[in-house]
């Protein structure tokens, strides 16, 4: 979080255009550098499992043909542990990704199961604006922030809180 709050700090407004595109403008590269963050997070958790991995096989291979010292047996098992974390957020972020129920009965990373997780963030994207009376918006910024307050006027007119 305080990446992204540096980041927005460095941003600089431009002065020919009003405070919302500014603010649009900023929200936008905002989400790029998070996007950008995430997959570098994603890299380095690949990473690191594949090191640990190693890690692991090593430290396997060594108490099979040594026997193993106490601090052997716990770096094998501080090395496993963190395997099994590794495995376990990459599975909560593909159950976030995906809200597929069948995740829960164990369902493998599967050419299915990361068709299917795209599929819905292509659905959930937002593609066109329809106004109150049914009409395809058109693509200026203009139009669009007219759209977007006259929905939001309607709708807290309409809610008693």
């Amino acid at each position: 979080m305080r990446d992204v709050e540096q980041y927005w700090s460095t941003l600089t407004t431009v002065d020919s255009c009003s405070y919302m595109d500014s603010f649009l403008r900023k929200l936008s590269l905002i989400k790029r550098f998070v996007i950008k963050w995430i997959n570098k997070k994603k890299k380095d958790l690949s990473v690191e499992l594949t090191i640990v991995e190693s890690e692991n096989a090593e430290l396997l291979d060594l108490t099979l043909i040594d026997s193993p010292t106490p601090a052997d047996l716990d770096r094998l098992r501080q090395r496993n542990d963190r395997h099994d974390q590794i495995l376990l957020i990459q599975e909560v972020t593909w159950r976030l990704k995906s809200r597929a129920l069948w995740i829960e009965a164990g369902d493998k990373n599967t050419k299915y199961f990361h068709a299917y997780a795209n599929q819905r963030r292509n659905r959930n994207s937002i593609w066109h604006l329809r106004d109150t009376t049914g009409d395809s918006l058109a693509t200026t910024q203009e139009k669009l922030d007219t759209a977007a307050f006259q929905h939001f006027k309607e709708f807290y007119q309409a809610s008693p809180s």
